[in-house]
C-alpha cells in the first residue's frame, strides 16, 4: 500500500479527521540514515506527525517540526511540503537509548510555517513528554488552542524496526464538544486508540475504527512520499556565499567543496572547475 492521507468530517460537522500512512517513507528514511531501532521509531512518529499537521494548512511552502532536546538525539526535525513530500532527520540517529522519550529529553518543540512568499511564522512550547506525537498534540491544544487528538502507530518487524506506520489527527470544529471524543476517557482516549488501531490497516479501516460507528463524509485523498529539495545547484549557491576570498583560497589549495544533506544523506561535490566558475561569477557581479 502506497503512502497516503485521507481527510474526513463527521456528518454532524463537529469533528474533522485525518488519517495518514507513511510506511514507505519511513523505510526510505531508515535506508538513508541507518538509525537504531528506537531512533527509527522517532523518525516515524515525527514524519507522520508532520504529515498530519500539514492538513491544517491551506496555503504554505513548508511546515516544519523541530525538537531541540537535551537527550542523546540532540535534535529531531521533520517537515512537509505541498504535494505531501516528507523528510526528517536526527542529530544522532545511532544514539543508544531505551525509549524515544529518553532520546529526545527535555527541551523545546518549535513549529515553523513558511508561506508561499517565504515569510516565516514560528511558535514554540516546552516538549511535553518527548514521545513526539504527544508533543505535537500538546502544541495544538495549548499554543493553537485547538482541541485535538494526534497519535501515531508503529507496527514493528522482528528486528524491532518499523514495518508499518500510520497516524490519526482528530480536531473539533465549531460546535463540537471536545471531551465527547477527545477527553482522556472519551471514545478517542489514547488507551482506546492504542488498543484498536493497527498501522498495517487500510486508511479507510483506520478511519472507521477511530470514529467507532460515527457517520462521516470523506473529503479528499492525497499521496505522501519521501522528498528532499536539495540539489547541486542549491549547494553551489550556498558555496558561493563563502565569498571570493574563501573561494580563491580553496582553489589555490585545490580543496573541492563537499556537502552532505542532513535530510537525505546525499553528498554533493563542487570540484575545482566548479569553484572557479563560481569565483568568476562573483567577480563579474562585483564589476
Amino acid at each position: 500500500m502506497s503512502d497516503g492521507l485521507i481527510r474526513a468530517v463527521t456528518q454532524d460537522g463537529c469533528y474533522r479527521i485525518a488519517v495518514a500512512s507513511t510506511s514507505e517513507t519511513v523505510v526510505e528514511l531508515v535506508r538513508r540514515h541507518a538509525p537504531g531501532p528506537v531512533a527509527a521509531c522517532a523518525l516515524a512518529r515525527a514524519v507522520t506527525s508532520a504529515a498530519l499537521l500539514g492538513t491544517g494548512e491551506k496555503d504554505f511552502h513548508r511546515l516544519g517540526l523541530q525538537w531541540n532536546g537535551r537527550g542523546p538525539f540532540s535534535v529531531l526535525i521533520a517537515d512537509v511540503r505541498p504535494g505531501g513530500h516528507l523528510r526528517a532527520y536526527l542529530g544522532d540517529p545511532r544514539a543508544a537509548v531505551q525509549s524515544i522519550e529518553d532520546g529526545v529529553g527535555a527541551g523545546v518543540l518549535t513549529v515553523t510555517r513558511q508561506g508561499p512568499d517565504g515569510r516565516l511564522v514560528q511558535g514554540s512550547l516546552p516538549i511535553a513528554s518527548g514521545a513526539v506525537d504527544e508533543d505535537v498534540e500538546y502544541y495544538l491544544r495549548h499554543s493553537e488552542q485547538i482541541p485535538s487528538r494526534l497519535r501515531t502507530f508503529v507496527d514493528l518487524g522482528e528486528d524491532d524496526f518499523p514495518l508499518a506506520v500510520a497516524g490519526v489527527l482528530v480536531q473539533t470544529l465549531p460546535g463540537g464538544a471536545a471531551e465527547a471524543l477527545l477527553g482522556d476517557t472519551g471514545a478517542l482516549s489514547p488507551a482506546t486508540l492504542e488498543r484498536s488501531i493497527k498501522a498495517a490497516q487500510p486508511l479507510e479501516a483506520i478511519l472507521a475504527d477511530v470514529l467507532v460507528g460515527i457517520p462521516f463524509k470523506l473529503l479528499r485523498e492525497e499521496n505522501l512520499d519521501f522528498g528532499c529539495q536539495c540539489s547541486l545547484d542549491r549547494v553551489e549557491r550556498g558555496v558561493a556565499m563563502l565569498g571570493t576570498d574563501e573561494l580563491l583560497d580553496m582553489i589555490a589549495k585545490e580543496e573541492p567543496a563537499a556537502v552532505r544533506c542532513d535530510f537525505c544523506s546525499e553528498e554533493y561535490r563542487v570540484d575545482i572547475p566548479g569553484l572557479c566558475r563560481l569565483y568568476d561569477s562573483l567577480i563579474a557581479e562585483e564589476r
